[in-house]
C-alpha cells in the first residue's frame, strides 16, 4: 500500500491483470512516467560533476506535486563544462567513497576489470572478507568430501555451478541454471575472520571515543555514525550558503566543538532534507 503525502489517502500499487489484459495488445495501462523520469534522473546525476554544484541541483527535469514539468532557465556561462572534482591525474585515479561502497557491498574484485587504480587510505576496499567467506564455504565443502565448489560472483561459470551473492552483510548462495542465478540458500552464517573482528574492534573504540567527544554517548553507534555522516554531508553548504567570518576557515572536528553551531548545522540539515522530500514526486498517486 502506498499512501498520497498530501491527501492521506492510500492505495494499492497494483493490481492482477485478467487474462484477457494480458492478451490485449493495445492495454498498455497508465506510463508511470514519474517513476522512469526519477530512475533517469539518477542514472545521468554522475554526468553532472562538470558543472558548477549550484547548477547540478536545477539540470535535472522533475515533476511537482500537481505533475507539471519544472524546468531550470541557465545561462550559457552556466552551462560551460569546468573541473570541481579532481586536482591532479593521481587523484582521478582514486576510487570515491561510493564506489569503494559498491565493492565492498556486493564481493565484485575490481582488480579483475582494470588495473591502475588507487584508494585513499580512509576508503579502503576490504577484498579478505568476501575472499574469506568464500575459502570457509569450500572449506566446508571438502570437509564432506564433497566435490562441489562455490565460485565467486564475478567468476566465470556454467549450469550447475554455485555462485557465492553477497548483499552487504548478508550472504547467499545462488545456483545458476544456465540463465540466470537462481539462490537456494539464503542468509549463510559465516564467522567474521580475524582481520575482520580486529577492525570492527578499532571501529567500535573510535566510535566509542567520538561519541564521548561529542557528548552523544547515549547513541547506538549506527545512529551515531548515521547522524555525523549527515553532519558531514552538508558541512561544506552549510559554510557556503552562511558566509560567516567567524566559521569560514573552520574545519569539521573545530565546527563540532561548538554547541550553538552544531544546532545550526542539524536544523540547516533537516530544512535541506524536507527541501528534497517536498521535491520528490516517485510516491504521489501512480500505478507501478
Amino acid at each position: 500500500m502506498l499512501k498520497n503525502k498530501e491527501t492521506g489517502e492510500e492505495y494499492l500499487a497494483s493490481r492482477l491483470l485478467t487474462k484477457e489484459e494480458l492478451e490485449n495488445p493495445d492495454n498498455t495501462g497508465k506510463y508511470n512516467y514519474e517513476k522512469y523520469l526519477s530512475n533517469f534522473n539518477v542514472k545521468v546525476s554522475t554526468l553532472l560533476v562538470g558543472f558548477d554544484p549550484d547548477v547540478q541541483k536545477k539540470l535535472l527535469v522533475k515533476i511537482n506535486k500537481k505533475g507539471e514539468l519544472v524546468k531550470g532557465m541557465f545561462t550559457q556561462e552556466q552551462l560551460e563544462l569546468k573541473n570541481f572534482d579532481f586536482d591532479s591525474v593521481d587523484e582521478s585515479m582514486h576510487l570515491g567513497a561510493n564506489e569503494v561502497l559498491y565493492w565492498n557491498s556486493y564481493g565484485y574484485d575490481p582488480r579483475k576489470i582494470w588495473d591502475g587504480f588507487k584508494t585513499f587510505e580512509e576508503h579502503p576496499i576490504y577484498y579478505d572478507v568476501y575472499e574469506h567467506a568464500l575459502k570457509y564455504l569450500n572449506d566446508k565443502l571438502k570437509e564432506k568430501n564433497s566435490n562441489k565448489v562455490v565460485k565467486a560472483v564475478d567468476d566465470e561459470y556454467v549450469e550447475g555451478d554455485m555462485i557465492l551473492i553477497k548483499n552487504k552483510e548478508i550472504f547467499d548462495i545462488g545456483l545458476f541454471n544456465g540463465t540466470y542465478v537462481e539462490i537456494i540458500r539464503e542468509n549463510v552464517q559465516i564467522p567474521k575472520s580475524e582481520e575482520e573482528l580486529e577492525r570492527e574492534r578499532i571501529h567500535n573504540e573510535k566510535i566509542a571515543k567520538l561519541k564521548s567527544q561529542y557528548a552523544m554517548d547515549d547513541m547506538t553507534n549506527e545512529s551515531f555514525v548515521e547522524a555525523m555522516g549527515k553532519r558531514r554531508k552538508y558541512f561544506l553548504e552549510f559554510k557556503k550558503k552562511f558566509k560567516v567570518k567567524e566559521i569560514k576557515d573552520l574545519e569539521f572536528d573545530e565546527f563540532m566543538e561548538n554547541i550553538e553551531l552544531v544546532g545550526m548545522l542539524d536544523q540547516f540539515a533537516k530544512n535541506e532534507e524536507e527541501k528534497d522530500e517536498d521535491e520528490d514526486y516517485g510516491d504521489i498517486g501512480y500505478d507501478d
